[in-house]
């Protein structure tokens, strides 16, 4: 019996140990959860981190985009905090700046309000730097000339490979991708170039790499044949009609003749251009001069770029675009002259 209660009692000690062990550690397991919960503070040494959430990302995703960056070290209480609250079904897509050693709480009121860290910048397909520039000075991001200023500067034409192709003196009009931005409040014009560029990168550059190296042309002349596209006609059925046209007309030594890139030279916006607009001097007159004009004369729309990389074969060597917009084709000068007459006022 004594033997049998000594083996009781030291099963009973030994439960216990483990119990207070096992206490223990639960314990520190929760304080550490409590900790990086509601008293992290952010490393004020440390350089904070930009994390880009793409509309549509799960928990898990931004869990793993967080940890990436070394922002977040405790997913487990990320994930627990998220479902006690109901915040982790409150999650914005966005840009956020944050800062190492942020408590999960302040990491969920962060991401949560992605009003509060920034702002949405929109660039129009068709735009020039100079309506970029407008834009921008309008919103209070840059001021007067920055944007111009910006397109010639070597360092930023440095960081991307594919703008080597730019002829010297040309800027890079054609290069800044048409898109909405979502972009930190106190985003600067640098900043909005470099997220255009970096889409460019991504959209085009490596998003159409197979097809850019099927091509004849290089990239810079496909830009500038795309940026033609862009303002002369708007449905991409019209555009990969007319990069063809234009093929055809630079194989066969033709002036292209397009009004865009007379108004590109005068700083107009007619439909339909003078004949003294005509006359213009400019490398950008396809009027004055064959071949693809210097360089581009807007920011092509993906649609665009699409359209001088896959057109649509035909026999057209003429258009015109009526006051409804809709697109009148010919195949010789003189039933052009006949669809003038009977579209054009």
């Amino acid at each position: 019996m004594k033997n049998d209660f000594k083996k009781t009692s030291r099963a009973i000690s030994v439960a216990g140990l483990v119990f207070v062990v096992m206490g223990f550690w639960l314990a520190v397991f929760l304080v550490q959860g409590l900790t990086a919960t509601f008293f992290g503070a952010p490393d004020q040494d440390a350089a904070s981190v930009t994390i880009e959430v793409i509309p549509g990302s799960s928990v898990n995703t931004i869990i793993d985009q967080l940890e990436e960056g070394r922002v977040l070290k405790n997913p487990f209480w990320f994930k627990v905090y998220g479902r006690l609250s109901g915040k982790a079904r409150s999650l914005q897509a966005g840009l956020f700046e944050i800062q190492p050693g942020t408590s999960i709480k302040t990491l969920y009121e962060i991401l949560v309000d992605a009003r509060v860290s920034e702002r949405e910048v929109t660039i129009l397909e068709g735009w020039t730097l100079s309506d970029v520039e407008s834009m921008l000075v309008q919103r209070g991001i840059a001021s007067e000339s920055e944007v111009m200023q910006l397109a010639m500067e070597p360092t930023v034409r440095a960081e991307y490979p594919f703008l080597s192709q730019i002829p010297r003196g040309l800027d890079i009009e054609g290069y800044v991708f048409p898109e909405t931005y979502r972009v930190f409040a106190n985003a600067t014009a640098k900043d909005v170039l470099i997220r255009a560029l970096n889409t460019f990168q991504t959209r085009i550059v490596e998003g159409k790499s197979h097809l850019l190296q099927r091509q004849d042309q290089s990239l810079f002349e496909i830009v500038v044949i795309a940026s033609i596209l862009e303002r002369e006609v708007q449905r991409p059925e019209d555009m990969r009609l007319v990069a063809d046209l234009i093929y055809r007309r630079l194989e066969l030594g033709m002036p292209l003749q397009m009004d865009s890139t007379v108004n590109y030279t005068t700083g107009k916006n007619d439909p339909g251009v003078t004949f003294a607009d005509r006359d213009t001097p400019s490398r950008y007159n396809t009027y004055l001069n064959t071949g693809l004009p210097i360089g581009p004369i807007s920011n092509p729309s993906e649609e665009a770029i699409d359209a001088a990389l896959n057109p649509t074969r035909n026999e057209y060597l003429f258009f015109l675009t009526t006051s409804q917009g809709e697109v009148i084709y010919a195949r010789t000068h003189e039933e052009h002259l006949q669809n003038r007459a009977r579209y054009l006022p």
